[in-house]
C-alpha cells in the first residue's frame, strides 16, 4: 500500500476513534445529568415527605394535647360538681340535725311545761281539799266611828284590791333563760330587754315591796292593772344605759330577763 493511502487510513481511524470517544463522553455527561436530576428529585420528594410527616405528627400532637386538655377540664368540672353536691348534702344534713335538735328542745320544753302545769294543778287541788270553808263575815250591828287605826287598815285594804299571787316555777325560768342564751343576742340587746321587762313591772308590785330585789322567791304578789305593756323608749334607754354601767354578767342578764318575762306571762294567763 502506498504511503499516502496508509496515511489516509490512519487519519480516518483516528477520526473514528475521536468520534467514538466524543460519543461516549456525551453519553456519560447525559447519564451524569440524568442521575443528578434523579437524585435531586428523590431528595426533593424525601424532603416533601418528611415535611408532610412532621406536619402530620405536629397536628396529631396538637389534637392529642387538645383532647387531653378537654378531658382534664371535664374531669375538673366533674370533681367540682361532686364537691358542690357533697357540700350541699353536708349542709342539708346539718340543717336536719339542727331542726331535730330544735324540735327536741321544743318537745322537752312543752313536756316540762305540761308537767309543771299538772303539778301546779295537783298542788292547787290538794290545797283546796285541805283548806277549811271560809266563815261568812259577820255584819256590823251598828256603825262604828272611824278611828286612825281603822282608816290605815282601810288604806292597806284598798292597796291590795286587784292583787294576784304568781307562783314562781324555777324550772320554767331556767328553761326560758337557756333558750334566750341559745339566741346568741348581743350584750346590748340583753341589757335593753332587761330594762324593758323591768319597767313593765316597775309599778306592778304592792307598795313597799320588791320581790325581784333579792334572791328568787316562791311566789310574788302582782297588781295586773299596773303592768306597763309598752314602756316609753326614752325610759328604756335611760335604764339600759344605767344597767350597762353595772357590767352585769351575760348569764345573769338571761336569768333576770327570764324571771320578769315569766311573771308577766303568768299574770296574762290569770287575767
Amino acid at each position: 500500500m502506498p504511503f499516502i493511502d496508509k496515511f489516509k487510513a490512519g487519519s480516518k481511524k483516528k477520526e473514528l476513534m475521536s468520534e467514538e470517544a466524543a460519543a461516549k463522553k456525551a453519553e456519560a455527561t447525559k447519564k451524569a445529568e440524568e442521575e443528578k436530576k434523579t437524585a435531586e428529585e428523590a431528595k426533593k420528594a424525601e424532603a416533601t415527605k418528611k415535611a408532610e410527616e412532621e406536619k402530620k405528627t405536629a397536628e396529631e400532637a396538637k389534637k392529642a394535647e387538645a383532647t387531653k386538655k378537654t378531658e382534664e377540664e371535664k374531669k375538673t368540672a366533674e370533681e367540682a360538681k361532686k364537691a358542690e353536691e357533697l357540700k350541699k348534702k353536708a349542709e342539708a344534713d346539718a340543717k336536719k340535725v339542727e331542726e331535730a335538735k330544735k324540735a327536741e328542745a321544743t318537745k322537752k320544753t312543752e313536756e316540762e311545761k305540761k308537767t309543771a302545769e299538772e303539778a301546779k294543778k295537783a298542788e292547787a287541788t290538794k290545797k283546796a281539799d285541805e283548806k277549811p270553808a271560809a266563815k261568812p263575815a259577820k255584819l256590823a250591828e251598828k256603825p262604828v266611828k272611824a278611828t286612825a287605826e281603822k282608816l290605815a287598815a282601810e288604806k292597806v285594804s284598798t292597796q291590795s284590791v286587784g292583787e294576784i299571787v304568781v307562783d314562781v316555777d324555777e324550772a320554767k325560768i331556767k328553761t326560758s333563760a337557756y333558750l334566750l342564751a341559745q339566741q346568741k343576742k348581743s350584750y346590748n340587746d340583753c341589757v335593753w330587754l332587761l330594762a324593758e321587762a323591768d319597767l313593765k313591772l316597775s309599778r306592778a308590785f304592792p307598795e313597799g315591796t320588791n320581790p325581784l330585789k333579792d334572791s328568787l322567791v316562791k311566789s310574788v304578789r302582782v297588781i295586773p292593772s299596773k303592768i306597763i305593756d309598752a314602756p316609753l323608749q326614752t325610759d328604756v334607754k335611760t335604764l339600759a344605759e344605767s344597767l350597762a354601767k353595772q357590767r352585769i354578767k351575760v348569764q345573769d342578764l338571761h336569768w333576770f330577763i327570764a324571771v320578769r318575762n315569766y311573771i308577766i306571762e303568768e299574770v296574762k294567763k290569770k287575767k
